[in-house]
């Protein structure tokens, strides 16, 4: 404001025409340069025959007003900023660990992670119906009756022609869609839940939606730019652990000042119990005497 307080020293104050112009001290119209129309815009005139430049000291109250909101909406605006940066950190932590614990790949878990927002079926569950499928996959090449008899009922292959486990990912996605075409909803649930495990009635979403359905939701997921590239993912991962060893310090930082001050805060509790001691018997004594409480208190 200090510029507006400097023109005020040789500003003049006129009345607008609210069209045409500004009358001077004369009352003679003269030209002006100025934004808006009218007393509530903002308004530098500029007198042809004294080269005078005149201002609204209202318009500098409305300045100053749209400065504050620009300026809150910029401090807005950047919070948010890192609210973003801290959630991806966060779900790049995530979606590492995920991998780490699955064996999925980090592209193919933010695949299933857009899909199953669409599908309603969590990814948690997801990838722990593909682990229970590799694990009955095992299970039929080494003679499991249960297992050999769910997979030859629903058609799909366990091991190649020399005997080998095929790609587990690649069964799995058989596996739900040939579980999609059995018409009979207890014999699909049984076979479901003897090969995905017992949290397989949740799939059933996903078995409805089929395979095909869900390579859809994959591709829309890059298309989207919903999946972070692994150098994206490492580098919020860095982030995310920066963040984390912030806050042990902070911790740290905290319990270290509590230790300093413990003796201090031990006395003062321990007078605060003695003097609650005292107050709580001098009660008692006073047995219902409102003059002597008063004393206590």
């Amino acid at each position: 404001f200090s510029l507006f307080k400097g023109f005020s020293e040789f500003l003049h104050v006129h009345h607008f025409t609210g069209k045409a112009g500004l009358l001077n001290g004369a009352g003679h119209q003269v030209a002006f340069h100025g934004f808006g129309d009218g007393a509530a815009g903002f308004c530098c005139f500029f007198c042809q025959g004294r080269g005078e430049i005149l201002h609204d000291a209202r318009v500098a109250a409305a300045m100053a007003a749209a400065a504050a909101a620009a300026g809150a909406a910029l401090v807005a605006a950047g919070k948010a900023l890192v609210d973003f940066s801290v959630d991806a950190a966060a779900y790049a932590d995530n979606i590492n660990t995920m991998a780490s614990v699955t064996g999925l790949s980090t592209e193919k878990l933010q695949e299933l992670q857009y899909a199953a927002e669409l599908v309603d079926v969590s990814v948690d569950t997801i990838s722990g119906s593909m682990t229970k499928n590799l694990a009955s996959m095992n299970k039929a090449v080494k003679g499991n009756a249960d297992a050999v008899a769910a997979y030859k009922r629903l058609g799909v292959a366990v091991a190649d022609t020399d005997g080998k486990l095929r790609d587990d990912e690649t069964v799995y996605w058989e596996l739900i869609e040939a579980l999609g075409q059995i018409e009979d909803e207890t014999e699909r649930d049984s076979l479901a839940m003897t090969l995905l495990g017992k949290s397989a009635k949740d799939l059933n979403p996903l078995i409805e939606a089929g395979a095909d359905k869900m390579a859809e939701l994959a591709d829309k997921a890059h298309a989207a730019g919903y999946v972070m590239s692994e150098d994206a993912l490492q580098s919020f991962q860095a982030f995310d652990d920066q963040l984390k060893e912030l806050d042990v310090g902070a911790t740290a930082a905290k319990n270290a000042l509590g230790t300093i001050l413990l003796p201090t805060l031990t006395q003062l509790a321990g007078d605060g119990v003695d003097l609650l001691g005292q107050f709580t018997n001098g009660i008692l004594d006073a047995d219902g005497d409102l003059s002597k409480m008063a004393e206590v208190v």
